[in-house]
């Protein structure tokens, strides 16, 4: 991704006092110089360059050019790249997919959908990297020059340090730090993970047709006689659970263009009957709203120019289609009984992973296939003290990423008496079969003798690195049918199938060279496609990217007109670049 660098202007005004508010008047002046000055030194830390994000690479974590998107199905506000970090020439952006409810909403003029806004402003510690400040550290956001054109700013995420051999497999970054040794996962920081996670679902967005048409909602109870509730069409759930657990479960269900064709249609008709369409639930992939833009492509006809949509989907095979086993799960838990047992279950190729919690007394408990797999300091459990005891309301979030455990109670990370990582089989796969659904249900919250009220339930996905070009890491072979694999166990075995087919990079690095990727990994042009010279030499290295101080301003209507124009800042976009 190049970046764009303009000079900040600086406006100054004049403003006529009078007597009455000298005094104001000279306080504000002292305000102003105090302010200069600081303003003066972040300048001169920064060089007072403006780096503009132009595409979306590092989506969603920094924004390039892009449209500012509210489904009209589910409300679902998201952003869709109107820029792709290729050399591949495209029309304009017509349409996007939602990534909540996968509705394809063609973008109209009337209601701004289709204004392309420019990319984020970033600041940048150009000394952060200079000793004996510091050095640079696995996971940074990265500004370098880039190394097939110094003249070219990039912006990536660093993954692979001096010296190391990095391994690019299923989606994680694996390290040999020494030759001959063996390859490690290269693991996040809690504070790392929490900013780098996709969105894959939030209950709070809901579909009223899908509701009204019987399309199954995403959560649903394991058992007829079971006590948990859905309130407000899906958005909260409610359970006074006794004897055995009682399981409330997540599957995917995303609804393909051509079934919400039909939705739309039967909708227009009166039926709010699904007829033949189906739910099947399939796989958590690595779908990005940035990469669902459906672009207008133009060919001519007896002489005459006609417009049709190229879907996403339609682009490349692969684009969005790997699974993704490594989950997390967020909820606001309000806790009614004084005693009892909840149970967050993550499924990984058919593993669970669970933290039970102790409703009583806030301990936590994780474990691996209740015990049949050890953590890496051979224990098959690891406890940790929580304050989820008794009545209250907590928000509570557990991840399975990088082969590891966390739980986070009330913002903080729980400290737990055992290592909470765990050795698999690099070749895992997805697992399901009739009478365990496993992958295809993979996140699970369980209730027994307590009474709980849960909302605001968000499921997660860990960043899937491809091993491969633009769209995917698939090797020839077999069928090309991405999606209906991924929703077909029966193919997950056979000859050809899509898992054995999941390649692989291995890339190098000397002494002061860097390793960078994308966070939009389909769409980055990274160190996996630079050829020969896949690293940044440090003396590339411009700085840490530390700031987003001024993504596009909102816009507001005119008065009286049609019309709006950028003015409000966009307070919730600005902060800090993890």
């Amino acid at each position: 991704m190049a970046l764009n660098m303009a000079p900040e202007k600086k406006e100054s005004k004049k403003t006529s006092k009078t007597s009455a508010d000298s005094a104001q008047g000279g306080r504000e002046a002292i305000e102003s110089i105090v302010i200069a000055i600081v303003l003066a030194f972040l300048f001169r830390a920064f060089e007072a360059e403006a780096f503009v994000i132009p595409t979306g690479s590092m989506a969603p974590t920094l924004q390039g050019r892009h449209k500012d998107v509210e489904c009209p199905e589910c409300s679902y506000q998201y952003r869709s790249g109107a820029s792709i970090d290729t050399e591949v020439s495209e029309g304009p952006v017509v349409a996007t997919t939602c990534p909540m409810c996968f509705y394809t909403y063609e973008l109209e003029s009337e209601d701004g959908s289709d204004i392309s806004h420019t990319g984020d402003r970033i600041l940048v510690n150009k000394f952060a990297y200079e000793a004996p400040l510091g050095e640079p550290e696995r996971w940074d956001v990265i500004v370098f020059k880039y190394p097939g054109n110094a003249k070219q700013n990039y912006i990536k995420r660093l993954v692979g340090l001096p010296n190391e051999v990095l391994k690019i497999r299923h989606g994680d970054i694996f390290i040999q730090k020494e030759a001959s040794g063996p390859f490690e996962i290269a693991r996040k920081s809690p504070d790392k993970l929490i900013h780098m996670l996709q969105l894959v679902h939030d209950s709070d967005y809901v579909v009223p047709i899908l509701n009204k048409m019987g399309w199954p909602l995403r959560w649903q109870s394991t058992r007829e006689d079971s006590s948990w509730t859905i309130d407000d069409g899906g958005r909260s759930f409610h359970a006074k659970a006794s004897g055995d657990l009682d399981w409330l479960r997540y599957q995917h269900f995303p609804i393909r263009f051509k079934e919400w064709g039909e939705i739309k249609q039967r909708e227009r008709e009166g039926d709010n009957s699904l007829g033949d369409l189906k739910a099947e639930p399939t796989l958590i992939t690595d779908f990005y709203a940035y990469n669902t833009q459906s672009r207008q492509k133009r060919q001519q006809e007896n002489g005459r120019d006609y417009f049709y949509f190229v879907h996403p989907t339609d682009r490349s095979a692969d684009i969005g289609m790997h699974w993704v086993g490594d989950l997390a799960v967020e909820l606001q838990v309000e806790v009614v009984s004084d005693t009892g047992t909840m149970i967050l279950d993550l499924v990984e190729a058919g593993r669970h992973h669970r933290c039970q919690i102790d409703l009583a007394t806030g301990t936590a408990t994780l474990s691996i296939d209740d015990g049949q797999l050890a953590f890496d300091g051979g224990n098959t459990e690891a406890t940790a003290q929580t304050n989820v005891s008794g009545p209250g309301s907590y928000d509570i979030r557990f991840s399975n990423v990088d082969n590891e455990l966390l739980l986070w109670v009330n913002g903080r990370v729980c400290q737990f008496n055992e290592p909470t990582t765990y050795p698999v089989d690099p070749n895992s796969r997805p697992v399901t079969s009739d009478d365990e659904p496993g992958d295809l249900s993979p996140v699970g919250i369980g209730l027994k003798d307590a009474e709980v009220h849960v909302e605001g339930l968000r499921i997660y996905r860990d960043i899937y690195y491809v091993a491969g070009g633009i769209g995917g890491d698939y090797r020839p072979g077999g069928s090309s049918d991405i999606y209906g694999q991924l929703k077909d166990p029966k193919s997950w075995n056979q000859r050809g199938n899509i898992f054995d087919r999941r390649n692989e990079l291995i890339f190098e690095m000397k002494e002061d060279q860097f390793f960078p990727l994308g966070d939009n990994s389909p769409y980055s042009r990274d160190g996996r496609l630079w050829g020969p010279d896949h690293w940044v030499d440090r003396d590339l290295l411009i700085g840490k990217a530390i700031l987003i101080y001024w993504p596009h301003a909102l816009r507001i209507p005119l008065p009286f007109t049609d019309r709006s124009i950028p003015a409000l800042p966009n307070l919730k976009r600005m902060g800090l670049i993890r």
